[in-house]
C-alpha cells in the first residue's frame, strides 16, 4: 500500500509540475513578448462605448465642519480643501452631493431622543432649513417659502458656493438621509425596531413639500446665480432604503422604507415634483433610490425594489437609477448579474452614486488607490456607469 502511495504520489508530482512548468512557459514568453516585442493595441477613436457625466463626492458633514472651522488661516484651509477636490489644480470633480439636513442638531440641543449618549457621534447630525418655531400641528406650514432659512445649515451652504466658485461644477444632487423629524412616527431622524417605516403615511405629502421647499430655496438663492440650469438639479429624497436605520445600528440620520411602502412614497412626491415645477417654471429631476447595495444576499435587494416599482408612473418616467457600491465593489458577479437584469426593469443607465472602502477601512497607501481605482474601472465598464461618486468628499 505504501509503494502504491508513493506511486501515486509521485505521478501526482509530476502532473503538478508539467503544469508549472507549461504555466511559467506562458506566462515567461508573454512577458518577452511584451517588452521585447511590444504589445499591439488597437484603438478605435470613432466607437463610442458610453458617456461619462462625470465625478463627484458627498459634502455630508465634512462640509459643515470645514465650513465652521476658526483656526489659524481657516480661509486658506477651507479654500484649499475645495480647491483639492473640485478645482483646476485638483480633482476638478464636476457633480456636488449635497445633503439637505433632517434636524438630527436640533434634537441633540433639545436632548430629545437618544442623541446625549456619550459615544453618539455628533459630527453626522445636521441642520434643517425649516425654522421649528413655525410647525405647531399644521403640516400646511411645510408648502410655505417663508418658513425656510438656509443660514441654519450657513456652513455647509458656505462650501458649496466655493465650489461653485471653481466654475467646474455642473450638477448638483441634493439627497436626503431620513424625513424631517416632525414626519416620522418616533419624532427623530432614526427609527424603532418595532416600525421600521418611520416617514408616517400621512406625511407622505407634507414631506415632499418640504423636500421640495428646500431644493428651491438653495437652487434660487445660492445655485442660480451661477447661472447652472435646473435640469441639472437631482432631488433624491431617500437613502438605503434597504437598512433597517436603527439607534441600535447606526449614529446618523437614516430611515428605512419597505419596497411597496417606498414605491407609494415617490408616487406621491413625483405628482409633487411635477406640480412644484411647473408653479416655479423648473425642471428638478428626480433621483432614485440610492441603493445601499447591489448585493443579491440581503433580506431586501436591489431588485425587490425595482420589481415593486416597475409599474409606477415615476419609474416609467426615469431611464437612469442610482446605486451604492458598497459590499459589492471588488466582487465582478454582482455587477455583471445587474447589469444582465436591469433591462427587465426598463432601466438603461446606471450611476454610482456612493461608495467608500466598508471592508477594508480608510488606508493612505498605494494599496487603497489601485484597489479604488479597480472598482471604479468595473463599475464603468461592467455597469457602464454614467456617473461615479465617491461617499465623504473630506475623507
Amino acid at each position: 500500500m505504501e509503494k502504491i502511495s508513493n506511486k501515486k504520489s509521485f505521478y501526482l508530482f509530476i502532473k503538478i509540475f508539467i503544469v508549472v512548468l507549461i504555466s511559467g512557459i506562458l506566462i515567461g514568453g508573454i512577458f518577452i513578448y511584451a517588452f521585447v516585442g511590444g504589445i499591439k493595441l488597437n484603438i478605435y477613436i470613432n466607437n463610442t462605448y458610453q458617456t461619462i457625466e462625470g465625478f463627484g463626492a458627498s459634502s455630508a458633514w465634512f462640509s459643515q465642519e470645514i465650513g465652521a472651522y476658526q483656526g489659524v488661516d481657516s480661509d486658506l484651509f477651507k479654500e484649499q480643501a475645495t480647491e483639492y477636490l473640485y478645482g483646476d489644480a485638483g480633482l476638478r470633480l464636476n457633480t456636488y452631493r449635497y445633503n439637505i439636513g433632517a434636524g438630527s442638531w436640533d434634537l441633540y440641543k433639545n436632548d430629545v431622543g437618544d442623541y446625549r449618549c456619550e459615544d453618539r457621534r455628533t459630527s453626522a447630525l445636521t441642520e434643517s432649513f425649516f425654522i421649528p418655531e413655525k410647525f405647531s400641528g399644521d403640516y400646511s406650514v411645510f408648502a410655505d417659502i417663508n418658513n425656510y432659512d438656509i443660514s441654519r445649515d450657513q456652513n455647509a451652504v458656505s462650501m458649496l458656493e466655493m465650489a461653485l466658485d471653481t466654475n467646474n461644477i455642473s450638477k448638483i444632487v441634493l439627497f436626503l438621509n431620513s424625513p424631517y423629524y416632525a414626519f416620522t412616527k418616533n419624532g427623530l431622524c432614526l427609527g424603532n425596531d418595532v416600525d421600521l417605516n418611520n416617514l408616517k403615511a400621512e406625511c407622505f405629502d407634507a414631506y415632499s413639500d418640504y423636500v421640495m421647499m428646500c431644493s428651491y430655496k438653495l437652487y434660487e438663492e445660492v445655485i442660480k446665480p451661477y447661472n447652472i440650469d435646473s435640469s441639472k438639479i437631482f432631488i433624491s429624497p431617500v437613502n438605503e432604503p434597504q437598512w433597517d436605520w436603527t439607534f441600535s445600528t447606526s449614529d446618523q440620520e437614516g430611515c428605512h422604507y419597505d419596497p411597496d411602502y417606498l414605491a407609494k412614497f415617490y408616487d406621491k412626491f413625483y405628482l409633487k415634483l411635477n406640480y412644484w415645477n411647473s408653479v416655479w417654471s423648473t425642471n428638478f429631476v428626480l433621483d432614485i433610490f440610492e441603493c445601499g447595495s447591489y448585493s443579491e444576499n440581503e433580506d431586501l435587494d436591489i431588485y425587490d425594489y425595482l420589481s415593486a416599482f416597475k409599474t409606477h408612473e415615476f419609474f416609467k418616467a426615469l431611464d437612469t437609477i442610482s446605486i451604492h457600491s458598497y459590499w459589492v465593489g471588488e466582487n465582478k458577479e454582482p455587477k455583471r448579474r445587474l447589469k444582465n437584469k436591469i433591462h427587465n426593469y426598463n432601466v438603461y443607465n446606471l450611476s454610482i452614486s456612493e461608495y467608500c472602502d466598508m471592508i477594508s477601512g480608510r488606508d493612505y497607501s498605494i494599496n487603497m488607490a489601485i484597489r479604488d481605482a479597480q472598482i471604479i474601472n468595473r463599475d464603468l465598464t461592467i455597469l457602464n456607469a454614467i456617473s461615479w461618486s465617491w461617499w465623504l468628499g473630506g475623507v
